[in-house]
C-alpha cells in the first residue's frame, strides 16, 4: 500500500513537472514569436522610411496627379495590387508588403494603366513616427504640425473623438487625416469626382481606400 502511495506521488510529481516543462516551453516559444513578428515590422517600417527618404524632396499634391507624375517625382511602383471594384492599387517606398504610398486607379488589376490617368485615391503614411519634411502635400509634410490642416478644415478649437478628421482639399478632393501627438501620422485623399462616377455607373457606395 506505502509503495503504491509512493508510486501515485511519483506519478503525480512526473506529471507537473512535464506540465511545467511544456508551458514553459510554449511560454518561450510565444515569446520568439512575439520578438520575431516586431522584428519584420520594425524591419518593413525602416524599409518604408529610407526609401522615402531617397525619394528627395516630393510634392505630392493630388491636384495636378496623374500616374506619369508619380512616375516622374517617384520613378516605378514597387507593388501592384488588386482593389476593390475591379480597381489596381500601385505603392511606392515600399517593405516587403507594405508600402509609404499607395495610389488607386480605376483600371482592371493586370490592364495597363494610360500615363495620364489621376488616381481614385492616394494614401501617404509615416512609417517613422518622425519629421519626414522631403514628402510634402502642398503645404503640408509627413510628421509635421496638423495645425494647418486643422484650421482649414473649420476644426480649429474643436475636440475630435474620431481618429480621423476630414475636410475638402480641392473641389476634386477629400483629404482625412491622422495625427500623433499633434503631428501628421497619415494622409488619406479621395477623388470624389471619380468615386461619384464610379457609384453612379455601378449602382454602388465609392470603394474604400485600404492601406
Amino acid at each position: 500500500m506505502v509503495k503504491r502511495m509512493l508510486y501515485y506521488c511519483i506519478a503525480l510529481l512526473a506529471i507537473g513537472v512535464l506540465a511545467a516543462g511544456y508551458s514553459w516551453f510554449r511560454e518561450q516559444r510565444v515569446r520568439a514569436q512575439a520578438a520575431e513578428a516586431t522584428w519584420a515590422f520594425l524591419v518593413e517600417e525602416r524599409s518604408q522610411e529610407n526609401a522615402l527618404l531617397d525619394l528627395g524632396e516630393v510634392d505630392l499634391n493630388p491636384s495636378n496627379l496623374t500616374l506619369a507624375v508619380m512616375e516622374q517625382r517617384l520613378h516605378g511602383p514597387a507593388l501592384s495590387k488588386p482593389g476593390d471594384f475591379n480597381s489596381t492599387r500601385l505603392g511606392w517606398a515600399c517593405g516587403k508588403a507594405r508600402c509609404a504610398i499607395w495610389a488607386s486607379f480605376l483600371v482592371p488589376f493586370g490592364g495597363e494603366i494610360p500615363p495620364n490617368t489621376t488616381p481614385a485615391g492616394l494614401i501617404l503614411t509615416n512609417p517613422s513616427f518622425g519629421d519626414l519634411s522631403n514628402i510634402k502635400v502642398g503645404e503640408v509634410h509627413l510628421g509635421g504640425s496638423n495645425e494647418k490642416l486643422v484650421k482649414s478644415s473649420g476644426m480649429a478649437g474643436l475636440p475630435s473623438d474620431k481618429p480621423f478628421r476630414r475636410t475638402s482639399w480641392d473641389q476634386n478632393w477629400d483629404v482625412a487625416w491622422e495625427s500623433l501627438n499633434g503631428e501628421v501620422d497619415e494622409l488619406v485623399f479621395s477623388n470624389q469626382n471619380l468615386q461619384r462616377q464610379l457609384s453612379g455607373e455601378q449602382g454602388l457606395t465609392a470603394p474604400k481606400l485600404k492601406k
